[in-house]
């Protein structure tokens, strides 16, 4: 841990700003299967990533693009959660991928503008995601299992989702362990 602090002391240049989580509203769920959340609105930095990127890959796209072009020259925290967002083809397959994190609260009022055409500055309205927690990796077989079985949960409780998307969130710094990730699918009214 002390090491961990140290590296955001040297890299933010405060030790005061340590990894924080924005505020998502978890409401659970009156169904089985999948919690509901709501990301409130926001500011997100962004970057676009293969659709057949590996968690290596992640990890990379992760430090050359929002770390190295975007949080480090801002000087920006660490916020939870890391999100894949991947559109899918009409079979299932994806197709195009995105990375994103959230601004840390104190650059949401006014965020920086993003100096290189790797990293974008979107405004993400509200939306709420239907999701299941998984405690492994990525890249784990049975993760994989998660998007059908959330997407399954939330047909049977009668609710609907975008069938062309599907979201994974990450909470566990990228190389410790096992990990904290979730299989999200967007709710049908939610706009980005």
């Amino acid at each position: 841990k002390q090491w961990y602090q140290r590296r955001v002391a040297n890299t933010a240049g405060n030790d005061v700003l340590l990894p924080v989580c924005p505020d998502f509203s978890r409401l659970g769920s009156e169904h089985c299967g999948f919690e509901t959340v709501v990301i409130p609105q926001g500011w997100w930095m962004v970057a676009d990533i293969d659709s057949t990127t590996d968690e290596m890959e992640v990890r990379k796209a992760y430090k050359e693009k929002l770390y190295t072009h975007y949080r480090s020259p801002n000087k920006m925290r660490f916020v939870y959660p890391v999100i894949l967002k991947w559109n899918l083809d009409a079979a299932g397959n994806r197709v195009k991928g995105e990375i994103a994190m959230p601004l840390p609260e104190e650059h949401q009022s006014n965020p920086p503008p993003s100096k290189s055409d790797k990293v974008r500055i979107e405004e993400w309205k509200e939306t709420k995601v239907y999701l299941r927690p998984y405690g492994g990796h990525r890249g784990d077989e049975e993760f994989k299992r998660q998007f059908e079985n959330v997407r399954t949960a939330v047909s049977k409780a009668g609710l609907s989702y975008k069938e062309n998307e599907e979201w994974e969130a990450g909470y566990t710094y990228l190389r410790y362990g096992r990990q904290r990730v979730e299989a999200m699918v967007v709710d049908n009214g939610s706009r980005i």
